[in-house]
């Protein structure tokens, strides 16, 4: 299922639902964008860093210049991303747009406790990619 430019009340009701079944939370850094936003977000929550990600929702190709920064789901990373969204979708009578949150264009995924893949985020374009239906 594809949500495609969710409001902030519908991104934080989706973040309710998915925080019970998040193990881990994936912040994907692609090239151009900041990585200082989100660094100051996770200190302290000591993410893994890998270089290079693989297809995903949104992403057909391979990315071998993407960061990912990989970190166990805690409630005051969900607590900061509904403060924030995901991203703000701009109603606009010349066209709908997405602007960024202070943290940025960055992806974010949720992998459930076996590291699946249950939701991500194509963050620029304000798309939401839900994998498993939310209850």
């Amino acid at each position: 299922m594809e949500l495609v430019l969710p409001t902030l009340d519908e991104q934080r009701a989706l973040l309710t639902s998915l925080r019970p079944r998040t193990a881990a939370l994936e912040w994907v850094v692609r090239r151009g964008v900041s990585p200082e936003p989100l660094a100051a977000l996770l200190d302290g929550f000591d993410p893994a860093r890998t270089v290079g990600v693989g297809p995903r929702p949104g992403y057909p190709k391979p990315e071998a210049d993407a960061t990912v920064l990989t970190c166990r789901a805690h409630r005051d990373l969900f607590a900061r991303l509904a403060e924030t969204g995901l991203f703000r979708a701009v109603r606009d009578p010349h066209g709908d747009r997405v602007a960024p949150t202070d943290l940025g264009f960055v992806d974010v995924g949720f992998l459930d406790d076996r590291q699946r893949l249950i939701c991500s985020t194509v963050t620029h374009a304000g798309i939401i990619h839900l994998l498993e239906p939310v209850g």
